[in-house]
């Protein structure tokens, strides 16, 4: 007999608080509420951040906490008139949704701006039919009744159109982004589609049970009362939960359409698909194989990452002559990849970064060919005139002063040439270059800009140090094997550069000049490490 009492108790303490006290309608509801309340802290946080995508989102879950705070108020109330009242007006809280969630899908799956006669048919109905409500729920509580209904006379048509205009706007958005989208990205896109399902079925069936549609379920079933509002709260949840989660999955105005899957599919070369933050996307190479160095791209890696992780997978480095261009070896075999970076968008904004990276083994060994005879001399492997200009653009600043600047000029080539042979003038002019290589400092940059001429640039130096290098220079010379035909020599001359306030060619010019007070034997002398004009 006590269990039987103990059960009958139980059951009826369960029956008052899910009947009379709508303990299960009002735990649907404040879970509602605070998790609108912390969605749109999150969100307006996000904008703080310029997170534009947000914008939206933030009235969707202030509006739907509206909602839930009325509800409560509704349930709450034991003055029927204020139940009525707060029932009625949180359906004006709920007019603007389906233009929020509309502008809102359109801000994060769609790269095109939302139209002018968009833009006032999503913000001027609503805001006519709230205002038109409000007007009408004022009077009826005015006269102590409540009879408003939005599903009722001409609110319901006014409202039905835009509501499924506006639904049916989003799904079509939704749809056709996540048929472009490939697999791996759908997660988003996923998402939102099944928020505007949920408050499709919403709308339509607080809609069917309003005007009565609903037969089978007697209007003041008790039960009913009891299910219709933790149902109404239940689907909010779902409908909200997934709009904000989108967003930190991967916002799909990040994604840009023509990354189809089908499309890339067909290109030779690897084409890598980024959002605004340069995170990996897509790419168009479902099979990485051993023959190809790059290594398999990861979804949402960073492309930076991307990069150092095939230079140290590959031993790679950047070409010297181009930093578009890296070099990757493979099985003892060295390839040459190039790299293009594109932005895509449009004029309002920029969605994210397509790129390119083809293999460019059989051209670029042919190229690199001629960017080192531009560079380098091939008689004795210095850098040549083009690369010494192009070096004096970035050598002459603040950092590098005080820079020595050393010349030489070989003694006796002319004779050398003309007696023995321009084959052992070569071989005189191979000898001093390789006495100079020797012993210079590794700071240095060396160059052969003239037939017999050589500039020695030290960042940093002084004139000591260019007496010592002289010395030794002078001694390195002597000591190279060399043939009967020729004895290896230069004529020296240096000059400190210190400022920019100095000009670089009268510095050569000093040098120079010493350089020649040195050469005693010489007879015509002209330099050939004078820097042109500037036009």
């Amino acid at each position: 007999m006590e269990l039987s009492e103990n059960i009958k108790e139980l059951n009826s303490l369960i029956d008052n608080l899910i009947f009379e006290e709508m303990w299960l309608s009002k735990a649907a509801y404040w879970l509602l509420g605070l998790m609108c309340l912390v969605f749109f802290i999150v969100a307006i946080v996000n904008l703080i951040r310029r997170k534009w995508n947000s914008l939206f989102l933030v009235f969707i879950c202030l509006f739907t906490f509206t909602w839930a705070l009325f509800s409560l108020f509704a349930l709450n109330s034991n003055i029927p008139l204020s139940s009525e009242y707060y029932n009625a007006f949180r359906l004006i809280i709920f007019i603007p949704i389906p233009a929020l969630l509309a502008l809102h899908i359109h801000r994060q799956v769609s790269y095109k701006p939302v139209r002018l006669i968009a833009i006032a048919f999503y913000l001027l109905v609503p805001a006519f039919l709230v205002f038109v409500y409000s007007r009408d729920l004022q009077a009826a509580y005015a006269r102590g009744a409540v009879f408003v209904d939005i599903f009722s006379g001409w609110y319901l048509y006014l409202f039905g159109l835009y509501a499924v205009v506006s639904i049916i706007n989003s799904y079509l958005l939704c749809f056709n982004v996540f048929y472009q989208m490939p697999l791996r990205a759908r997660r988003s896109t996923r998402s939102m589609l099944v928020s505007v399902i949920i408050l499709m079925l919403l709308l339509v069936s607080y809609a069917a049970w309003k005007i009565g549609y609903v037969y089978s379920i007697p209007q003041d079933s008790v039960t009913v009362d009891i299910i219709l509002p933790t149902a109404i709260a239940a689907a909010l949840i779902i409908f909200i939960y997934p709009l904000f989660d989108s967003m930190y999955i991967m916002p799909a105005a990040d994604v840009i359409v023509t990354s189809r899957e089908f499309v890339m599919k067909a290109l030779s070369t690897t084409v890598l698909v980024l959002n605004r933050n340069q995170l990996i996307l897509d790419w168009n190479k479902k099979d990485w194989t051993l023959q190809n160095p790059l290594p398999k791209p990861i979804y949402k890696e960073s492309y930076r990452v991307y990069l150092e992780r095939v230079m140290k997978m590959s031993a790679g480095k950047v070409s010297p002559h181009n930093a578009d261009i890296f070099i990757l070896k493979s099985n003892d075999n060295e390839y040459h990849f190039m790299q293009r970076i594109g932005e895509v968008g449009n004029k309002r904004s920029m969605m994210g970064y397509i790129v390119e990276i083809a293999e460019v083994s059989p051209l670029y060994t042919k190229l690199r060919y001629f960017e080192e005879i531009a560079h380098f001399d091939t008689l004795t492997g210095l850098y040549n005139r083009n690369a010494y200009i192009d070096y004096m653009k970035d050598i002459l600043n603040d950092s590098n002063f005080p820079l020595l600047v050393l010349v030489a000029d070989l003694n006796k080539l002319k004779q050398t040439n003309d007696v023995h042979g321009h084959i052992e003038g070569d071989n005189f002019i191979k000898c001093v270059a390789d006495s100079i290589a020797r012993i210079k400092p590794d700071n240095a940059f060396l160059a052969r800009v003239g037939g017999d001429e050589f500039v020695l640039l030290i960042p940093h130096g002084s004139a000591e140090f260019a007496e010592k290098f002289i010395s030794r220079a002078i001694e390195a010379c002597g000591s190279v094997p060399h043939s009967a035909a020729f004895v290896p020599g230069a004529s020296w001359g240096y000059a400190l550069m210190t400022s920019n306030e100095q000009s670089y060619n009268d510095v050569f010019a000093e040098a120079d000049k010493m350089m020649y007070e040195f050469k005693k034997s010489r007879i015509e002398f002209s330099s050939s490490g004078i820097l042109p004009q500037k036009n």
